[in-house]
């Protein structure tokens, strides 16, 4: 989460850090949810690890402190996920999916909450003037995305790995 992603910023600043570039890439574990509370208790008040407005004020602090001593913040989009396959996922110990459902409204809520998080990275990155690499928009297109997003709808698999690494490797050689 960015909680621990500044902890980890300040601590290495502290130590002295010495680093042209910083790749920034939070908001997917921040924005998730504790789905056995909510399969436990539909009908309550339920909040992502970290509400929207503490981390976009953590990773400004964030990328303050890296380039307080110099080092050039690179923000990150997130990449998409499958909401369909990270339900099931979610349900596979037994959690009751009907009531998951009841709270969500539907299945691509699960998409539009996490995609919340990518867009105010992107947002904060156009206000800040900061680098992003939206590695978003290189998934978002593909025809056969499904095969790029592992079988628990959230993390990439070997070939979505790839292109991610294909897009920031191409962001590094065209600034070296």
């Amino acid at each position: 989460t960015i909680s621990k992603g500044l902890s980890l910023v300040e601590h290495d600043v502290a130590r002295g850090m010495d680093a042209r570039w910083a790749l920034v890439a939070y908001g997917g574990n921040d924005s998730d949810f504790d789905w056995a509370g909510i399969a436990a208790d539909p009908e309550g008040d339920h909040r992502p690890r970290t509400e929207l407005p503490e981390f976009l004020s953590k990773l400004k602090q964030t990328v303050t402190e890296l380039a307080r001593v110099g080092v050039q913040p690179v923000l990150m989009s997130l990449p998409p996920i499958d909401p369909r396959r990270y339900l099931r996922f979610i349900c596979r110990n037994g959690l009751d999916r009907n009531a998951i459902m009841r709270w969500l409204g539907d299945e691509d809520m699960i998409y539009r909450h996490q995609e919340l998080y990518s867009d105010a990275v992107a947002a904060l990155a156009m206000t800040e003037g900061l680098p992003l690499i939206d590695v978003r928009r290189q998934f978002l297109p593909m025809r056969d995305l499904p095969r790029y997003i592992a079988a628990d709808g959230i993390h990439l698999t070997m070939t979505g790995y790839r292109c991610l690494f294909d897009t920031l490797a191409g962001w590094i050689r065209e600034r070296l």
